[in-house]
Order: C-alpha cells, then structure tokens, then sequence
C-alpha cells in the first residue's frame, strides 16, 4: 500500500494529548481517521463499544502505585492521562493551568485534584495576565516521572 504524506494543524492541547499518549502522531491520527470512516460499519461500532468498555473498566480499575504514605493506591487511567499530560508540558517549559488539565480531558476539577494531592501533586496559585490562576508548577516534574516510572 503507498502511503501519502499531509500535514495537520493541531491545537496545543491536542498535540499535547497526543504526546502523552506516548504514540506517534501519526499513529494516533491514522487510528482516528480509521474508525472515522468505518464508523457506518456494526462490527466497528461493536468493538468501539467494547473499547470503551474495556477503557472505562482500566480506569477504574486501574494499575497500583505507592502513595506517600506507603499505602498501594490504584492509579485510574484517566489520572495516568492527566499526569502524561502534565508531565508533556512540563518537559516543553510550559506550567499548565490546573484549568487547560481538567477540560482538556474533561474531568471533574475537584476530584482529579484530590486524587493528585493523595499522589503529592499539588498545583500552586500563580498570576497570568493579572489574574489569579492555579497551575502545576515545574517542581512537580520529578515526583511526576517518578509516579509515571511505577507503573
């Protein structure tokens, strides 16, 4: 099969997400571009529906770290994707919003933030343009990589 090279605009938050997938761009743009097309397909729909599944039972049932405190704590995966993301981020200069976080992956801002602080996470308020706004500062970095070596 003889492939074809284009390129694609990407917002920040979606490349960023991309890169803390920790696959290719092209991967994972290929894949989306896969199931857009097969979409009309009932076994795609099928095995998409299961996918989900599959994810949402991951995430809930996720793999398991030690806390501070030394007690093994499960890692959701959608805490994972948060903290890839934070970490992507970080690695590019960036301090990200604890706001850009939440609804890039479109959690809920409390209780992601509760499940970070229990991993020792913690963002800091900080100003931007003259306002108030909390972020996750670059000390952060390592307990992050150290978390993300774990599991």
């Amino acid at each position: 099969m003889s492939m074809r090279h284009t390129s694609v605009r990407l917002s920040e938050s979606m490349y960023r997400r991309i890169m803390a997938s920790g696959r290719s761009a092209t991967g994972v743009i290929t894949d989306a571009l896969e199931r857009y097309f097969k979409e009309g397909d009932d076994n795609t729909i099928r095995a998409m529906i299961n996918e989900a599944i599959a994810e949402h039972e991951e995430r809930e049932h996720g793999a398991t770290i030690q806390s501070d405190t030394g007690n093994e704590k499960s890692l959701p995966r959608e805490v994972k994707q948060v903290l890839q993301y934070i970490k992507v981020s970080l690695d590019e200069g960036v301090e990200p919003t604890t706001g850009e976080v939440y609804t890039t992956y479109k959690v809920d801002g409390r209780s992601m933030g509760i499940k970070l602080g229990q991993l020792g996470i913690r963002s800091k308020t900080t100003t931007r343009e003259g306002r108030g706004v909390r972020v996750f500062p670059k000390s952060v970095k390592p307990k992050i990589d150290d978390i993300l070596a774990e599991n």
